[in-house]
């Protein structure tokens, strides 16, 4: 079910690796990734059964490891990482609300604090004194 280019690309990087020792699929996702200097993770890695089946399911490849517990999964986009399996066994409301918090709070914990940020170091005058001083306080 996988994208057979996606499978045989990654076979040819795997079949490029030359080392002596590999401790396991973490090390061997980095040797293949296209950009090692992105933030942006391009495989997902994992121990569970049913995430691996799912994923498979879902057109992407598995890679596992005789030394290792984990199997990645390749590729995946950013917004994979907010999916969990319990989205699929539970409500379908509860599970997309359960997504929508997840969103929900990546929003505000990466926009919070370069806001508190900007405030108290550039508009200062914006916030009350009895606040800044609790702040400084605490």
């Amino acid at each position: 079910m996988a994208n057979s280019a996606a499978v045989e690309e990654a076979g040819k990087r795997i079949q490029k690796v030359d080392v002596d020792v590999l401790d396991g699929v973490g090390a061997l996702a980095e040797l293949i990734r296209d950009s090692p200097l992105s933030i942006f993770p391009t495989f997902k890695q994992t121990q569970r059964p049913d995430v691996i089946s799912k994923s498979l399911a879902d057109g992407q490849f598995v890679i596992l490891c005789d030394s290792s517990p984990f199997g990645f999964i390749g590729p995946v986009s950013f917004w994979d990482h907010f999916k969990t399996m319990d989205d699929y066994s539970q409500n379908p409301i509860a599970a997309s609300y359960l997504r929508l918090i997840r969103y929900l709070a990546f929003v505000l914990c990466t926009t919070i604090s370069p806001l508190y940020l900007a405030f108290v170091s550039y508009n200062h005058i914006i916030m009350p004194t009895n606040l800044a001083q609790n702040i400084a306080k605490g």
